[in-house]
């Protein structure tokens, strides 16, 4: 009887042997590395605490649907030195497998060659569906010319928003805008609340701070660049329209320099931000 338990231990022990080095094996069995490449912080300049969690949550979505793959990168490049990072690895022969372009940076990269062809990874991915992107963010990642192959897809996209304060319109008896309003529209609001308010001969009260002729431009529905010619035309009717709008809205301000403090005191009427900021 006793022989017997020793036996049925020593199989055991045997057993849990193999099962132990099988599963030391597995987890030390040498897996695929792909490297990504990411900066810290945001795109626009905004500080953004939870600039990996997405990344860091897509990672690990991944690797359970692959776990022979490892993912793999460093963490704690400032968005200033990222393209220096970028380029050094470029350099090397070592760029990541997967990388954020910087918009500055995409062109470049797409002239050396370095990017992939993403075109038909996007047709034969069920899951993907060029419905669910902004067209227009879209086509950022698009090489140049009549080809329009995909090259990178975005993922981050920021909207400019004018913010009003409507307790000034308010307190100068001005209804709201609506959404179809017009530049003169605008110009006339503008107008009437840019004034001196407390009577020292200078104006403390205004209709706009960081409103430029792109903005004017945009609104208009114009352009200054040609995508099929690859071009850029400043002679375009929309770009002389919109140069000459701000010109005249400058003049209601008669030479006073209005600061994002002027909005924030609630001087200021309009003021367009990206969603970002």
């Amino acid at each position: 009887m006793k022989e017997r338990w020793k036996k049925l231990i020593s199989a055991g022990i045997l057993l849990l042997a193999v099962i132990g080095i099988t599963a030391f094996w597995k987890m030390n069995e040498k897996k695929t590395a792909l490297e990504f490449g990411m900066f810290t912080g945001s795109n626009w300049g905004v500080e953004n605490a939870d600039a990996f969690v997405i990344i860091d949550r897509a990672v690990a979505r991944f690797e359970k649907e692959h776990p022979d793959v490892k993912v793999e990168y460093t963490s704690g490049i400032d968005r200033e030195d990222y393209s220096e990072w970028c380029a050094e690895k470029l350099l090397k022969g070592d760029m990541p497998d997967v990388f954020m372009a910087l918009d500055e940076d995409f062109s470049r990269y797409m002239s050396l060659n370095v990017l992939e062809d993403l075109d038909s990874y996007m047709e034969n991915d069920p899951e993907f569906h060029r419905s669910e992107f902004f067209s227009t963010a879209l086509e950022i990642g698009q090489g140049i010319g009549e080809e329009k192959v995909q090259y990178a897809l975005p993922y981050e996209v920021v909207p400019t928003m004018l913010f009003v304060n409507k307790t000034l319109l308010e307190k100068e008896g001005i209804q709201m805008p609506g959404k179809d309003w017009s530049w003169e529209e605008f110009y006339d609001i503008c107008q009437k609340v840019t004034k001196d308010t407390d009577g020292d001969g200078r104006l403390d009260q205004f209709g706009t701070y960081n409103y430029t002729w792109l903005d004017a431009m945009y609104t208009s529905g114009g352009t200054a660049f040609d995508s099929k010619n690859m071009t850029v035309d400043f002679t375009d009717p929309g770009v002389i329209e919109s140069v000459k709008f701000m010109k005249r809205l400058n003049q209601l301000y008669g030479g006073e320099s209005v600061t994002q403090e002027d909005f924030d005191a609630g001087k200021v009427v309009f003021m367009p931000l990206n969603f970002a900021e």
